[in-house]
């Protein structure tokens, strides 16, 4: 808020003060200005006008234009001896506020929420402006006795009656009643107080008749703008002393009389672009708007906009300035200057919603890769709200990819970059207002990734990934389905490696766990040496086949191209544990050796039986010739046991041995399309996605030259 005297320039010459864009509140004497003083309080968030609050001498400029102003106080502007221009345009006024004050030069009320004049006095003003409001129509009430008036714009109103002599007692200039409702002008609708009218700006007005003398009340060779194609009848002094212009879309029309910045608010105001060196405009045509903010006209953007008139302003935005297209249609280029201009929706897309600058949008869980253009469905693992691609929870892709990449005409090496450009050109609706058609950039040329569900879960894959093939931390490589460097794998996880007193530990305690359970074998073994029982080789037997039926069941859940029942998934990832070799990851192989995969478990899974074997040789190689040493027992005995533990120990390894055997098969090797149209493959080891299979292809041939 603005207190009292917040800007008191009494003493010295004239100033020019430029407020904007907070403030929301005056008080009583906030301005106290010298004579010829500017005051800028455009584009604020003022509601109200109190009183005096602008007191001084003879304002030059008084613009409090683009507000929410909806009250003026009647003694707002009593303390200023005049005021020579003031613009009250853009508010939200309903009727012309009362005013004592003296306000001679121009009024500028445009652009308003006027519906009537009528008791209302109006204060003597040489131009009155009144363009973009809701009259409509004129009594001879409103203007009469009004002999200062020279211009009067009633421009882009609703007005379709104009009462006989309405405009007597003015000495009217210049008439601007353009782009109303205005079907018929009689002998007296223009009549004036001394015959002073020189120009009349009828064009855009369906005129069917003006009657016969209807123009006798300009001056000789005055000139009147109109569309002449729908006039059933011509006046006959038209064209001997009067000067009739019929507007089309080339015509420049001549505005003479007015100072620079007033010539350009009548421009703006009325959809022309003028030049204010010649004083002669031009309506912006079909398909464009007068800029606000500019001299020029814009195009309605393409996406569900056209323009079937002329002149026209909106205030610069495109929203308001522009038509929209009918439901189920949309405007495929920049310009659209009639209802033809809009075509169908293409498929995919809603016809229930009106178009904007996406055109229409995309059914749910549809996408595009051209924003005017049709939408595709989305597969299972994508997001498509907003009509672009996302990854969801639990799924991934790729973009490593090479191909012919684009977004309009620009190339990218990078297909994700050319993609992640689109979308952030799809989701912008910020255009150059001199290339609308930039719009239509926003096209992306190139191949999409491919999707797959995560083959261990929402757990390795990363959620909210966007474009990338980020994984959460500890996983890598294709589908997040190896573990990264300082990781291993145990039962389908990725876990941080241990530190080396960790790893030893581990180690130390499967060797004793080993020798343990080898030692408790042959002690059990030892007793019953000398009786006939085969409790214990019963007993060994089961375990052997349990473990070993267990151990396999555990190995088929796991086999992804065979789809199990979920019941059966559920117990194969419980009978895992079973594969007590797999316990042996714990000693974190991965964390020793970087380029640990499925070929270096295949080479350990093919060593363990022939260790196993060298071992247990080695041991029964001992004990024989200790016996023969000390005659403890026989050479069967010990042959027996070494036997016994050798099998059970050839038991225990014989599924894993198996697994990492079948995994690196020709029954391993899958086909993965990296792209949705299939073009690009990637060939990987189903039992160890961080083996790329082409590369090896590639490696072999490369040495076989």
């Amino acid at each position: 808020m603005l207190g009292e005297n917040a800007f008191a320039f009494t003493n010295g010459g004239s100033v020019e003060i430029y407020i904007s864009p907070s403030v929301v509140e005056l008080s009583t004497g906030t301005y106290k200005l010298s004579t010829g003083s500017s005051i800028y309080l455009a584009n604020n968030k003022l509601r109200s006008i109190p009183s005096k609050a602008f007191q001084g001498g003879d304002i030059w400029l008084l613009k409090l234009a683009d507000n929410n102003i909806s009250f003026i106080h009647k003694d707002a502007f009593v303390a200023l001896d005049s005021i020579y221009i003031l613009h009250l345009a853009y508010n939200r006024l309903t009727e012309i506020p009362i005013f004592r004050g003296n306000i001679y030069g121009t009024l500028d009320v445009s652009w308003n929420s006027l519906t009537s004049l009528e008791d209302r006095k109006i204060p003597a003003v040489k131009n009155l402006l009144l363009g973009k409001n809701n009259i409509q129509s004129i009594s001879t009430k409103i203007f009469a006795n009004m002999s200062s008036l020279q211009t009067l714009f009633l421009v882009h109103n609703n007005i379709t009656f104009i009462e006989d002599g309405a405009f007597n007692g003015t000495n009217l200039y210049f008439l601007f009643l353009y782009g109303n409702k205005i079907s018929n002008i009689t002998y007296k609708t223009l009549e004036t107080q001394n015959t002073t009218l020189e120009y009349i700006y009828l064009f855009d007005n369906p005129i069917k008749q003006i009657e016969e003398n209807a123009l006798s009340h300009m001056i000789e060779k005055g000139t009147v703008y109109l569309n002449c194609c729908g006039l059933k009848s011509i006046p006959s002094n038209i064209g001997k002393f009067i000067n009739i212009v019929c507007v089309t879309e080339g015509t420049e029309i001549e505005i003479k009389g007015f100072e620079k910045e007033l010539l350009s608010i009548i421009g703006r105001e009325i959809g022309l672009t003028c030049n204010s060196m010649t004083s002669k405009c031009s309506p912006c045509k079909e398909g464009t708007y007068r800029l606000y903010d500019s001299t020029k006209c814009g195009k309605c953007p393409p996406g569900g906009f056209y323009q079937d008139k002329r002149g026209v302003n909106e205030k610069g935005g495109y929203k308001d300035s522009c038509q929209r297209c009918p439901l189920g249609s949309f405007s495929n280029n920049a310009g659209a200057a009639s209802i033809a201009g809009c075509q169908t929706c293409p498929s995919g897309t809603k016809t229930n919603n009106i178009a904007n600058l996406n055109a229409c949008y995309c059914l749910d869980n549809f996408h595009r890769t051209d924003r005017f253009g049709p939408c595709m469905p989305c597969s299972e693992g994508i997001n498509c709200e907003g009509g672009y691609q996302n990854l969801t929870k639990g799924y991934w892709w790729s973009w490593d990819f090479h191909g012919d990449c684009r977004v309009g005409e620009e190339q990218y090496k990078n297909c994700l970059l050319a993609y992640t450009t689109f979308v952030t050109k799809l989701k912008n609706d910020i255009f150059p207002i001199t290339n609308p058609n930039q719009l239509k950039d926003a096209v992306y040329r190139g191949p999409l990734p491919k999707v797959y569900a995560c083959p261990l879960g929402e757990k390795s894959c990363n959620i909210g990934l966007k474009f990338n093939d980020t994984c959460v931390e500890g996983y890598t490589g294709w589908l997040c389905a190896a573990c990264s460097n300082g990781h291993y794998e145990l039962f389908n996880e990725c876990h941080k490696c241990q530190g080396a007193a960790v790893t030893v530990i581990i180690f130390v305690s499967v060797a004793f766990a080993i020798i343990g359970m080898i030692l408790l074998l042959w002690r059990m073994q030892e007793r019953n040496v000398d009786r006939r029982q085969t409790g214990l080789d019963s007993f060994v037997t089961y375990l052997k086949i349990s473990i070993n039926f267990y151990q396999v069941l555990g190995i088929l859940s796991e086999v992804t191209e065979i789809h199990w029942p979920k019941n059966f998934e559920y117990a194969g990832q419980i009978l895992q544990y079973f594969d007590v070799i797999r316990y042996i990851s714990m000693l974190s192989p991965r964390c020793l050796y970087d380029s640990w995969n499925a070929y270096s478990s295949l080479h350990i899974a093919m060593a363990t039986p022939l260790v196993i074997l060298l071992t247990m040789s080695t041991i029964y190689f001992i004990c024989y010739i200790w016996n023969k040493c000390h005659g403890a027992v026989t050479e069967s005995c010990i042959r027996d046991r070494c036997i016994v533990i050798s099998m059970l120990l050839l038991y225990l390894t014989y599924a894993n041995t198996c697994a990492d055997i079948l995994a690196v098969g020709p029954w391993s090797i899958r086909v993965f399309n990296v792209t949705a149209d299939g073009k690009v493959n990637k060939t990987v080891l189903t039992s160890d996605y961080s083996i790329d299979m082409d590369q090896n292809v590639r490696k072999i041939r490369g040495k076989g030259g």
